[in-house]
């Protein structure tokens, strides 16, 4: 089944809650009916998600899109909990900044033809909104509470498809993109749904101006180390027949290659594609608004879905080799402004997110050896 299937039996359970809210997120922008500090934010957050529901693969797309993050532009966003504390107040600010940034993040998803993210989003949005209705009986552990709903109630979800696309080849989108795709100018990195910048455009010309037997000999000496690195582990490749494959926006014509020299080793790819950031400032404010939700009973239940997950496609978790990177260098130096705005785990939540992410390593090793016994 590939991701045009999946996808499109997927829709179907959402296609009709995603007419409804629409209703409901365009009467938000007509006519926000709460305080104007809260209408102006609702506003804005709902024309995000019209802005990603009407999403074009298109260099004009993408720059309007991203340069509400970029430096300048985030200043006065509501995705920086700097700005939106001062604009909304401590009770809310940060809260409300966490929802705008995930909001934001849920793109690329509609790329590749998804639409739950936007839809469940949507519902969210529309949720929070009709708390603010009321504003004035309103109180921060509402919104607090109606968030951890969210995230507690579509954990099982998150879980599912995040490994799904970190490990099953089938979600086969980017595949599909790198190997159809003209690569002879940049239109085509548009489809990814990630910001497109200079670094992305440079490096795909950079390779374009390569020999057919150079590209050749990058792609080879990619797989061939790759294929090494088992040898040094003294294990057996033969048992695999999954790579994750990482890398750069800018280089599907090596990628291209290397995905035949990867095929001869009887090796299918699961895709996981990056680009340069917009504003790593941006990424650092938001990198602990798990800390807005996160307790003991959260994690518990996180690492039950994450594992009955990974149960479900044990078949596919158990051929994975690990991944393949392509590293980029050269990037500016970034010196992060830690806000006192932005979400910080205590030392409670710190202690839990290391045991949650040790715990999700034993999982993912635990599957990827049962090919290796």
């Amino acid at each position: 089944m590939s991701y045009k299937e999946i996808y499109e039996l997927s829709n179907e359970l959402y296609a009709e809650r995603l007419e409804l809210v629409e209703e409901r997120i365009e009467q938000i922008i007509r006519e926000p009916a709460i305080e104007p500090a809260f209408a102006d934010y609702f506003t804005s957050v709902a024309k995000c998600i019209n802005t990603i529901k009407n999403h074009s693969a298109d260099k004009e797309f993408n720059d309007l899109f991203y340069s509400q993050f970029d430096k300048e532009n985030y200043e006065k966003s509501y995705a920086n909990p700097a700005y939106a504390v001062k604009v909304l107040g401590d009770e809310y600010g940060q809260l409300l900044s966490a929802v705008y940034a995930k909001i934001a993040g849920s793109i690329t998803h509609i790329y590749q033809g998804d639409i739950k993210y936007l839809c469940i989003y949507a519902e969210l949005i529309v949720e929070l909104y009709n708390y603010f209705e009321n504003a004035n009986e309103l109180s921060p552990d509402e919104i607090r509470g109606c968030i951890y709903s969210f995230m507690h109630d579509y954990e099982e979800i998150f879980a599912e498809d995040d490994n799904r696309a970190l490990l099953d080849p089938a979600y086969d989108y980017y595949t599909e993109l790198v190997n159809e795709a003209d690569l002879s100018n940049d239109d085509y990195l548009y489809s990814y749904g990630l910001y497109v910048g200079e670094n992305e455009r440079a490096g795909r010309a950079h390779l374009a101006s390569f020999s057919d037997e150079e590209i050749q000999a990058m792609a080879d000496t990619y797989t061939e180390g790759y294929r090494i690195g088992f040898i040094t582990c003294n294990k057996d490749i033969s048992k695999k027949s999954v790579v994750q494959v990482l890398y750069p926006l800018g280089f599907e014509r090596m990628i291209r290659a290397a995905l035949k020299n990867f095929e001869k080793m009887g090796m299918k790819p699961a895709m996981r594609p990056f680009s340069t950031s917009v504003n790593k400032q941006f990424e650092y404010d938001h990198k602990e608004d798990m800390a807005l939700w996160l307790d003991k009973a959260y994690v518990e239940y996180r690492l039950e879905c994450m594992h009955n997950a990974l149960e479900r496609m044990k078949d596919v978790a158990c051929k994975c080799g690990g991944p393949a990177v392509i590293e980029i260098f050269g990037e500016e130096p970034f010196a992060p402004v830690s806000k006192k705005e932005a979400a910080h785990f205590n030392d409670e939540q710190q202690k839990l997110a290391v045991h949650m992410t040790s715990v999700r390593s034993q999982y993912m090793n635990s599957y990827s050896d049962l090919h290796s016994i």
